[in-house]
């Protein structure tokens, strides 16, 4: 690695903007660690790190004739780290935000879908239920909407727990008949 006393900053960058691939390798060794180490303190990722640096040699090296016009290279590559790794940091959070608001609007679609089919099978199950006598719509209601047991609602209706249970298994297989689930 090459010392930064061993070289003059001015004629170093002359060089390089003669195209002088030796005086870039000079410039690359002599910044390189701390360009790299100022950028990963800024994105955190050893991958971005390498490809941001790479580009802002890339950079001065597609750019070169301007070289003779900085003052100070040091705080123009630092310059240009700041501004790549900001614009990546705000990239990842353009598309961390995208990904995000695409899985919310899934989500809320298919909880949307839900609800409506929910109220659906719950309209058509209502629908059934009201077409069934009044007898069995209130063991129904009171065994199944209520939780009441069998016993209980025999005693309040008047009737026997088995017609209690023929009642609900009647209801039942009314319901499956109807429901496009029960029809095979």
């Amino acid at each position: 690695m090459v010392s930064r006393e061993s070289y003059d900053e001015k004629d170093l960058l002359a060089a390089v903007s003669r195209g002088s691939d030796t005086a870039f390798r000079t410039l690359y060794d002599v910044f390189y660690a701390r360009i790299a180490r100022y950028t990963f303190n800024i994105c955190k990722s050893r991958e971005v790190t390498e490809e941001l640096v790479h580009d802002i040699f890339v950079k001065l090296w597609s750019e070169r004739e301007k070289l003779t016009a900085i003052e100070s290279i040091e705080a123009y590559m630092l310059y240009l780290a700041k501004n790549r790794a900001i614009d990546h940091l705000r990239k990842v959070a353009r598309e961390h935000l995208l990904t995000t608001a695409m899985q919310n609007t899934e989500q809320s679609y298919n909880d949307t879908e839900e609800r409506l089919n929910a109220k659906q099978l719950i309209g058509s199950v209502n629908d059934a239920i009201s077409s069934l006598s009044p007898q069995k719509q209130m063991v129904f209601k009171l065994s199944k909407l209520e939780g009441w047991s069998h016993d209980d609602i025999a005693g309040k209706m008047g009737l026997s727990k088995s017609t209690i249970k023929n009642h609900l298994s009647e209801t039942f297989r009314y319901l499956r008949k109807l429901s496009p689930l029960g029809k095979k």
